[in-house]
């Protein structure tokens, strides 16, 4: 009969040292927030995002959680009305569900509601001041209303966050253009 031991020495070394090297800390979104912040590359920060945003889309119990994939299945669809129903949904089970108000702020954008986006993002930030995500999303409906320097403020505050994120770089230096008046 093998060993637990054996077994588990023989599963790492077929992983190989790659594995080894890009190992993250468990579920835990303190923990992983700061990886984030000390991620070495764009792939690792992606992995990371995606992992954060995944604990906070489940963060409210398997009832909001079921409404809030009903409602990223609507985004994908840009059917926006329902997404903001089911999004709303999971708010009445979890209130304090920071994920659900940042995606019924994309719901809401795509509606043309501005200020209820706006709102919404608000209310995200105010329960989760680290959501690189929400920041983004906030940059992005600034820019859209023509606020060049409030995107550009929140776009900031996604590189002080994750500052590996994919197309950090590029972004931040188009919105210094369009904070300072300049043609992107």
């Amino acid at each position: 009969m093998i060993g637990r031991r054996a077994v588990l020495t023989a599963m790492c070394a077929l992983a190989g040292t790659a594995a080894a090297q890009t190992v993250l800390p468990a579920e835990n979104p303190v923990q992983l927030l700061r990886a984030l912040r000390a991620a070495p590359d764009q792939a690792t920060a992606a992995s990371i995002e995606r992992r954060l945003v995944r604990i906070w889309t489940e963060a409210g119990g398997p009832a909001a959680t079921l409404l809030m994939h009903r409602g990223l299945r609507d985004l994908e669809h840009a059917a926006n009305a329902e997404a903001v129903k089911d999004f709303s949904a999971a708010l009445a089970l979890a209130p304090r569900l920071a994920e659900a108000y940042r995606r019924r702020a994309i719901a809401r954008a795509g509606l043309g509601d501005g200020a209820g986006a706006l709102a919404d993002l608000a209310q995200a930030l105010a329960i989760e001041p680290r959501d690189f995500a929400a920041f983004a999303t906030l940059s992005i409906v600034a820019e859209r209303d023509g606020d060049a320097k409030g995107a550009l403020a929140a776009w900031r505050r996604v590189l002080a966050i994750s500052p590996r994120t994919a197309g950090a770089a590029v972004r931040l230096r188009l919105l210094e253009r369009a904070a300072n008046g300049q043609s992107t």
